[in-house]
């Protein structure tokens, strides 16, 4: 049965015609009650608004049929003229764009990783191009994202962004170019713009060119996959591990790096220990206080005989933990920052490839240790959570992977 705080919220949602934030609602209640007939009524609906007949099908199954029978029709004007363009795509050749959307690097990568799926799911061919918006870009250079993996679909986005106006979508892009700036990237399509798109609007639409350049993690495209697809019936981990290797195949400086460290640590009992401070005091809440509980686990694990991958942005934490522990602390010489704004704000574009190879080079190194303490609401310990093998015996987090589920606060007005 659905929650009594959840549902008068997603029919707050839909009343709005809010669709991307009743959505994200029911796809956590059915994360933890695949049944639950108001949830699956509400995904059933919107995927049968959107066109997606198989996944209508499937979530109607297990829909509660009177709530499916008395869901409203949209009123929105512009959500009932987007919705009306949904179709399959019109050629046999096309394409997803994937955008930076402008924050730290496993954000970025895990949102490359959902688009990627969002690209086989809708049969097209991904293009990532992390171009100006992007915290990564040095100076003369077009697209971060080769700069530190291996580039997808880089040799057609010469072509695509030839297209005309008509072959791309959303219209934000027409007249932009796709490496230049969309006209809207904050209003909704229920506010009437064409920002802050979540998966369910690219997923069935019949222009030859998709441009994504709002976050779209893998939880959100899971309940999508059809039953004939490889990723059905898999988990998170497993769809997140293959897509990785798949998608984020790092540059050799990188490799050298994570080959160096496992060959410091080799023949080590080892634990990487993930520590955020910076800009994350403004998104967590007491973050200090989390924050605090670090050195008893460091204590106890070096007292274990256990080796410590120290992963941190901030300068002063890094100090301090080698301080107190001395050589048991391994870490990069690494660029951080010293106050409470995020080295990848702070630093100048000479900076930013290296920043973003240490923070790949940290997450990979962490995820082959022998134990992992985190974060869940920072990206790389999501990162280093997904990629780890095992439970909660080699890994902890002190907040849950935010990863996991949908991120709600994304479609809230």
């Amino acid at each position: 049965m659905t929650d009594n705080g959840a549902r008068p919220a997603i029919e707050q949602a839909l009343a709005a015609d809010n669709l991307a934030l009743a959505l994200a609602l029911s796809q956590n209640i059915v994360a933890d009650a695949p049944q639950d007939g108001f949830a699956c009524a509400v995904i059933a609906r919107i995927a049968g608004l959107v066109g997606l007949t198989e996944a209508e099908t499937r979530w109607a199954s297990r829909a509660d049929r009177s709530v499916l029978r008395d869901l409203r029709e949209p009123a929105n004007g512009n959500v009932i003229r987007l919705l009306a363009g949904c179709a399959p795509a019109g050629t046999a050749e096309c394409f997803l764009v994937v955008r930076a959307w402008g924050y730290g690097l496993w954000a970025e990568a895990h949102n490359v990783l959902g688009n990627i799926l969002l690209a086989e799911l809708s049969g097209r061919i991904p293009i990532v191009y992390w171009g100006d918006n992007s915290l990564f870009l040095p100076e003369g250079e077009a697209n971060a994202f080769p700069l530190i993996f291996n580039g997808i679909g880089g040799e057609h986005f010469e072509m695509a962004s030839s297209a005309p106006d008509g072959d791309v979508f959303p219209a934000k892009w027409h007249g932009a170019g796709l490496g230049g700036a969309a006209r809207d990237t904050r209003r909704p399509p229920h506010r009437g713009g064409e920002g802050s798109m979540a998966a369910l609007w690219l997923l069935n639409r019949p222009e030859k060119i998709v441009v994504s350049d709002y976050f779209i993690g893998v939880a959100e495209l899971m309940p999508w996959i059809p039953e004939d697809h490889r990723f059905f019936g898999c988990s998170i981990e497993e769809i997140v591990r293959t897509l990785s290797e798949e998608a984020l195949a790092p540059n050799w400086r990188i490799r050298d790096a994570v080959a160096e460290a496992a060959e410091k640590l080799a023949g080590e009992k080892t634990v990487a220990v993930h520590i955020r401070g910076g800009d994350k005091g403004v998104e967590v809440s007491r973050l200090d206080e989390l924050n605090s509980h670090y050195p008893s686990v460091v204590e106890q694990a070096v007292e274990h005989g256990y080796v410590v991958w120290l992963m941190t942005d901030t300068e002063q934490i890094a100090q301090s933990m080698k301080a107190r522990f001395g050589e048991a602390v391994r870490c990069q010489d690494a660029l951080r920052t010293a106050d409470r704004v995020g080295v990848h704000y702070s630093r100048g574009p000479e900076d930013r490839v290296r920043l973003a190879e240490e923070v790949v080079t940290d997450v990979l190194v962490g995820a082959s240790c022998d134990r992992f303490v985190g974060n869940g609401a920072s990206a790389p310990s999501c990162m280093v959570d997904f990629l780890m093998e095992g439970d909660e015996t080699r890994k902890h987090l002190f907040l849950p992977n935010q990863y996991r589920r949908r991120l709600i606060s994304l479609y809230r007005d």
